[in-house]
Parts: structure tokens; sequence; C-alpha cells
């Protein structure tokens, strides 16, 4: 399955930006039934903050809503190339000239 959004945000960090995409990512699989999720994020900083359930304090409202919705879900986090990201980072220049 496939899902896209399109959310605006202030200013933030890379960091949020793409850690909030994943959150939001989640919530939307999981609202439409997914119990199993592959996750693919070219930003290892990132990956690793959900790993560790730790990072900036403007993070974990984040953190916190991912851990609680990944209860009872077989998630699998896991890094890809940027190579291999391009869809989204297609989709996030796309959002960048409409907007």
């Amino acid at each position: 399955m496939v899902l896209e959004f399109v959310d605006g945000l202030d200013v933030q960090t890379n960091t949020y930006t793409e850690l909030y995409a994943i959150v939001k990512g989640f919530q939307l699989a999981k609202d439409a039934g997914c119990t199993q999720l592959w996750i693919e994020s070219d930003d290892k900083a990132v990956l690793e903050i959900i790993s560790k359930d730790s990072g900036d304090w403007r993070l974990q409202h984040l953190l916190t809503h991912l851990k609680i919705m990944r209860q009872g879900m077989n998630v699998i986090f896991s890094h890809i190339h940027r190579e291999g990201n391009q869809p989204a980072n297609f989709l996030t220049k796309k959002l960048v000239v409409i907007t």
C-alpha cells in the first residue's frame, strides 16, 4: 500500500520535519488498518533517534506519539540511500513548487 499526504509546517529543522513525516505516515497507515509496516528513511540521525527513543526536547512529543502508535504492531525501520528515496524527494520538490 502506498499513501501520501501534504502538510504544512512552520520553519523547522530537517530532523523535526523527517520525524514528523514518519509519524504522520505511520498514523495514516494505522488508520488504514495496517498492522505491519516497513518504514524507510534516508536520514540516519532520525532512525537513530527513533531506535534510542531519545532526542532533542522539541522531538519528544513526536517520539511519544510514535511509541504509543507502535504498540501491538510489527514495525521495521531501515535506512535507504538517497537514490532509493527518489519518489519521496520528488513529492517534496513538487510540494515546494506548489506552495
